[in-house]
């Protein structure tokens, strides 16, 4: 199954539900074309993985070009929900220390919270 990424608003950022498998350029165009709908109508974007069952090279590239933009942009962007094996992908390639993860999308949501207060 290819990548899946559903879109929904909270009241200041987009969450992106990916489902499937991230490893294809057409899988990673998807996340990227998702990501530059959602800043338009919202400042800050959580990617949660939890539905994710393959992370490719092209996905994690896709993560670290998120990650930059929203840097650059005084956005925040957020990875919630990896397990398994997208999880030790994240782990063994340090992505971990680069990417805010957490482990569930509502600790993301409440880190977002705490940093606008």
């Amino acid at each position: 199954m290819s990548l899946v990424v559903q879109k929904r608003q909270t009241d200041n950022a987009t969450i992106l539900s990916c489902m499937g498998r991230m490893a294809t350029h057409e899988d990673a165009n998807q996340l990227l074309d998702a990501y530059w709908e959602s800043v338009k109508s919202t400042p800050h974007v959580i990617v949660n993985l939890e539905r994710l069952s393959i992370l490719g090279s092209l996905g994690l590239g896709a993560l670290i070009l998120l990650h930059q933009w929203a840097s650059s942009s005084g956005r925040q962007f957020k990875v919630a929900g990896s397990t398994g094996l997208v999880h030790e992908i994240l782990e063994m390639t340090r992505m971990t220390d680069v990417l805010s993860i957490y482990p569930h999308e509502e600790q993301a949501l409440a880190a977002l919270a705490a940093s606008a207060a």
